[in-house]
C-alpha cells in the first residue's frame, strides 16, 4: 500500500453510491486450501517477453492488453513502457525522459484508451498522451493535484486517483473539455490505495476495490457503481480504525485480533469470484477464492517462490491474473505441472492464469 507502511489515517465514505446492500459476499470460518498449484490455477497462457540486449530493463510493474498487443510497464535504468505483439516479441518502445514537453522524469502509472497511452508523471505532475500506434506525443495536462492512480475508460475520459489534501478522492478527467468530476474521498480510503485495486473483466469492464471498506464498484463514465462488499464477519477490522488518524494506534487495533483487510486484485469471471486480501498485517497477504453458486471459500497462503509468485499476481487484466514468471528463479518441473513449457531462457515469462474451484 502506498504510505500504509508508514501512515494510516481515518476511513470516511463521503459520497452516495446505489443500494449499498445489494450484494454481499460472506467471507468467514474459511478453511485453508491445500497448495497444490495444479489444482488451484488453470494456465490461460505463458509468452517469453524477448527483450532486446539493448534495453536494460528492470521490475516489470503493470501488464496492460490493448488490440492483441502486451504493453507492459518496467522500471529499469530508463523507465519505460514496452510493447510485444501476442507472441512476446517486442514491436517498440515509449522512452521519453526529460522535462520538456512530452518527456517525463518517472512513469508512476500508465493506463490505456484505444487510440492512446496515457502516462502519469509525478515529479512533474502532468498527464502525458501518445499515439497509441506510431507512439507521437500528442498532448500533456499540467495538474495542481498529485495522483497515484488511474484507469482508461474511453477516448476522452479518465479515472484518476487523487492523494492531494485539496483533492483527496476519485476524480473523473474529460480531456476534451478539460474538466474534472470530483467524488471526495476519507484521506484514509486513498492512503490505502494500491495499484492492484484496479481490475478488468472478460469484456475490459473496470472495477475498483475499495480499501478498508471492502466494497468493490464498477467504473462507469462518471459513476462509480457498487457491486458488492466482502464481508469479513468477526474477522473484519473494529470500526473504531475509521476514527484512527495515527499509524501507531492503527497496528495497536491490528494487534488486538486477527483481522482480514483491503480486498484487491478482484477477479470476477463467471461463477468465481477471486481477491488477495492481507491476513493480520500487511506481511501476509493471501488468495481467497469463492464459488459464488454455493457459497464455499477457500482461502490460501503461499509458502514457496512460486506460490508467493502466483498466489500474489501482478494485476488482474481481462478476467486473468498476470504474473511475471523468471525461469532461473523456479523449479521447471513445477511449470510442466502447470503446464508450462519453456526452454532455457533469460526472458521474463508472462503468465495468464484462472482460478479453479
Amino acid at each position: 500500500m502506498r504510505y500504509f507502511y508508514c501512515f494510516l489515517v481515518s476511513v470516511v465514505l463521503v459520497f452516495a453510491c446505489n443500494n449499498i446492500n445489494q450484494n454481499v459476499i460472506e467471507f468467514y470460518d474459511v478453511n485453508i486450501g491445500s497448495n497444490d498449484l495444479s489444482q488451484i490455477f488453470e494456465v490461460k497462457s505463458f509468452v517469453p517477453l524477448n527483450i532486446p540486449d539493448s534495453i536494460n530493463f528492470g521490475i516489470i510493474q503493470d501488464v496492460q492488453y490493448v488490440n492483441n498487443e502486451i504493453i507492459v510497464l518496467e522500471n529499469g535504468l530508463n523507465n519505460s513502457i514496452l510493447f510485444f505483439d501476442s507472441l512476446g516479441n517486442f514491436t517498440r518502445q515509449l522512452s521519453k525522459l526529460g522535462n520538456g514537453p512530452g518527456e517525463y522524469i518517472e512513469i508512476e502509472f500508465f493506463t490505456m484508451t484505444s487510440s492512446s497511452v496515457v502516462l502519469y508523471d509525478r515529479n512533474q505532475s502532468k498527464l502525458i498522451y501518445y499515439d497509441l500506434r506510431t507512439l507521437n506525443y500528442i498532448s500533456e495536462t499540467k495538474l495542481d493535484f498529485l495522483l497515484v492512480g488511474g484507469l482508461g475508460l474511453t477516448d476522452d475520459q479518465l479515472l484518476l486517483i487523487s492523494d492531494s489534501q485539496e483533492k483527496t478522492g476519485y476524480i473523473f478527467y474529460q480531456a476534451s473539455t478539460d474538466s474534472f468530476n470530483h467524488l471526495p474521498q476519507g484521506p484514509g480510503v486513498i492512503e490505502g490505495y494500491i495499484p492492484q485495486a484496479i481490475s478488468t473483466d472478460l469484456l475490459g469492464q473496470g472495477y475498483l476495490a475499495q480499501a478498508f471498506t471492502e466494497q468493490v464498484y464498477k467504473v462507469g463514465n462518471n459513476t462509480l457503481d457498487l457491486e458488492f462488499r466482502i464481508d469479513f464477519g468477526s474477522k473484519s477490522i473494529p470500526s473504531k480504525v475509521l476514527e484512527t488518524s495515527d499509524a501507531n494506534d492503527f497496528y495497536d487495533i491490528l494487534s488486538s485480533g486477527a483481522y482480514y483487510f483491503a480486498a484487491h486484485n478482484i477477479l470476477i469471471r463467471e461463477e468465481i469470484l477471486a481477491f488477495n486480501f492481507f491476513n493480520e498485517n500487511i506481511e501476509n497477504l493471501e488468495l481467497a477464492v469463492v464459488d459464488l453458486n454455493s457459497g464455499e471459500s477457500l482461502r490460501f497462503s503461499p509458502d514457496s517462490h512460486l506460490d508467493y509468485v502466483l498466489m500474489r499476481p501482478l494485476s488482474v487484466r481481462r478476467g486473468e491474473f498476470q504474473t511475471v514468471l523468471l525461469a532461473e528463479e523456479v523449479d521447471h518441473s513445477s511449470l510442466l505441472n502447470l503446464g508450462i513449457i519453456i526452454q532455457d531462457t533469460e526472458f521474463p515469462i508472462l503468465v495468464s492464469y484462472i482460478p479453479r474451484y
